[in-house]
């Protein structure tokens, strides 16, 4: 629940005064997440991947091709 993988039954959480319930983006934007398993989506490329996760976490939607691109130059994984 606290990922937002599962539905809320019951109860509130907060981070840094942002509640799961009345802020879900604002929430989830704070947490980090790391699945034990299946975590890379192998039908994905690394760009498509983290296009995939800077949406999860939040990014503006406008500021996603930037932000990856910034990743991607910064790992050297950025074609020229």
């Amino acid at each position: 629940m606290l990922t937002g993988d599962e539905s809320i039954s019951s109860g509130e959480a907060y981070i840094s005064n942002n509640s799961l319930q009345m802020d879900r983006k604002s929430f989830l934007s704070q947490i980090g997440y790391c699945p034990q398993f299946d975590g890379i989506i192998g039908v994905l490329s690394g760009s498509q991947m983290l296009h995939l996760f800077a949406r999860l976490r939040g990014i503006e939607e406008s500021q996603v091709t930037t932000e990856v691109d910034k990743w991607l130059e910064r790992m050297g994984k950025k074609s020229h």
